[in-house]
């Protein structure tokens, strides 16, 4: 068989990928005058050849096991290098020295920075030092080493020992790939021991890194998110920048807290807009967990805010035995789950669901419903399976849908709304029920009649934190809403947006919007209190 030929429109959706990144479906349909279906079917032909891996709602460039070449990497993602060089650009001051590392953005910012007087740039990096060579005002100060050729830059111990006999005012480092629970990756060892060498040797710790890098797979550790003062990155759907919240040493308790600058995407929230702050809504999964953990940083934030008397109340599609879990150890006001169907709090030591109608009703549509989504199932005649926590489930079904094909997974969902369900799509579930409520919903009502919060008083006391699709009604219900760092490649889809976005991934990101929250509340003050009490009860809806 032949090699199979793509369209004229189809080489110009591969173009747009390889110079601006992650596309989406809806944005190619409109660009193009198109329907959905028919860029389905151009990117279905993209990804079968090999050109492009589809997710849910878009499509990007395949993942590789292996770093790419430098010239293949500098003409990915053009447009958003340039941006984000010419921000750190204008964050250099003159008279600076400055490391710059190996990396294709890199070479970026090294074009930005020629203009610049009196700068001192010590790299390992050829390219650097070609677009630096004839800038009158720049000194230029290139390592010694092994040559690489393909990737055009100097590596090994006499790079990390020319750097160590600096300290420089900036080091603007790029990674391989990023990862919420380890930091920054690489795929090489070399490049990351000279990348912890730049940093360590540093006043002021960049990363320039554009918003790719969190869907690729390399397995060398770099550097945790902590060791960075600034990361700078963009995708299509959002404006980088960087607005940082002074470092404040707060007292709760006796306790002060560790920490980092905590910094936003284009916008960051004052302390007016959040001084009055007294319930935080929250995703759980890839907002609170990061790659399926608590980390210690964000178990924290939770006990801190509870210390200061801000309610926490978790908003979750998932089961009720995970949530009946969550309201048992962790320091929360009460737990939203399976999408609104219930609000689960302890009342006198005891664990108590207060379901959205009552709860035989809703338990005799699960059962009528499950036994149809069953059937569904099996008359399609593929290997979609219900969720293996489905047992600890009140009121809806969820269907597992890792690994499956985005097209499967749309046309499953269209088929469960066609019999009556409402449905909501996550990064591992199909969660579909039959009833009016939602997250949404639910959170109103826990507002009300749980918490007894005027529904004008709602916009000035509430903030929501959210990381998908899913999280858009909340977005648009609560006005101080924040949007961890992974919502970035999907801002473009959502009705609602969060109004911030967080420089940092999933549980850091929330303890750094916890910390914002604390800092705008006066958290430790003698004005503290604990909302942490016995909540109302909530009669349940006839």
């Amino acid at each position: 068989m032949g090699q199979r030929i793509i369209s004229s429109r189809q080489r110009e959706i591969l173009a747009l990928i390889e110079t601006d990144g992650v596309q989406y479906i809806e944005e190619l349909a409109r660009r193009y005058d198109l329907t959905t279906q028919t860029i389905r079917r151009d990117i279905n032909a993209l990804c079968d050849l090999g050109h492009a891996r589809r997710f849910h709602g878009g499509v990007d460039l395949p993942v590789e096991g292996s770093n790419i070449s430098l010239n293949a990497r500098a003409q990915l993602n053009r447009r958003a290098k340039r941006l984000i060089a010419k921000r750190v650009a204008a964050d250099i001051g003159a008279e600076a020295t400055v490391f710059l590392g190996i990396g294709s953005t890199v070479r970026f910012v090294a074009e930005a920075l020629r203009d610049h007087q009196g700068l001192t740039v010590i790299t390992n990096n050829i390219h650097v030092a070609l677009s630096l060579c004839d800038a009158p005002s720049v000194e230029v100060h290139l390592t010694g080493g092994l040559l690489r050729h393909d990737d055009r830059d100097v590596v090994g111990t006499d790079v990390i020992r020319f750097v160590e006999k600096f300290y420089a005012t900036y080091a603007v480092v790029g990674a391989g790939a990023l990862s919420p629970l380890n930091g920054l990756m690489d795929f090489s060892y070399s490049e990351a021991q000279i990348t912890n060498a730049l940093l360590e040797n540093s006043q002021t710790q960049i990363l320039a890194a554009d918003v790719s890098k969190w869907t690729r797979n390399a397995s060398v550790r770099v550097a945790p998110f902590s060791k960075l003062t600034r990361f700078l990155h963009r995708s299509a759907a959002w404006r980088s920048g960087r607005h940082q919240c002074p470092r404040r040493e707060r007292l709760g308790r006796g306790h002060m807290q560790r920490g980092h600058d905590m910094s936003y995407v284009d916008l960051a929230p004052s302390a007016r807009e959040l001084q009055d702050v007294r319930y935080l809504f929250t995703d759980i999964d890839d907002t609170l967990t990061t790659e399926g953990k608590l980390l210690p940083q964000t178990y924290e934030a939770l006990w801190d805010l509870s210390r200061a008397g801000i309610a926490v109340v978790p908003v979750t599609g998932g089961s009720a035995g995970w949530c009946e879990h969550i309201v048992r150890a962790w320091p929360v006001a009460a737990v939203i789950g399976e999408s609104g169907a219930y609000c689960v709090t302890r009342r006198d030591g005891a664990v108590a669901f207060d379901y959205w109608e009552d709860a035989a009703l809703q338990a005799e549509r699960q059962r009528q419903h499950l036994q149809a989504i069953k059937e569904l199932v099996s008359r399609r005649g593929t290997a979609f399976r219900i969720a293996h926590d489905q047992v600890f489930r009140l009121a809806d079904v969820a269907i597992d849908i890792q690994g499956h094909d985005p097209r499967e997974v749309e046309d499953l969902a269209s088929s469960i709304k066609a019999i009556g369900g409402t449905v909501a799509i996550s990064s591992i579930h199909i969660n579909t029920w039959i009833g009016d409520y939602n997250k949404r919903s639910m959170s109103e009502r826990v507002l009300t009649e749980m918490f007894g919060v005027d529904p004008d008083e709602t916009a000035a006391v509430t903030a929501f934190v959210g990381d998908s699709r899913n999280d858009a009604p909340m977005f648009g219900f609560i006005r101080n809403s924040f949007g961890v760092n992974n919502i970035i490649p999907v801002l473009s889809q959502l009705q609602y947006a969060p109004k911030w976005v967080s420089a940092q991934p999933a549980g850091l990101g929330f303890a750094d919007i916890a910390q914002t929250i604390l800092d705008a509340a006066g958290a430790g003050s003698e004005t503290s209190h604990q909302l942490l009490t016995e909540p109302a009860v909530m009669p349940a809806r006839k």
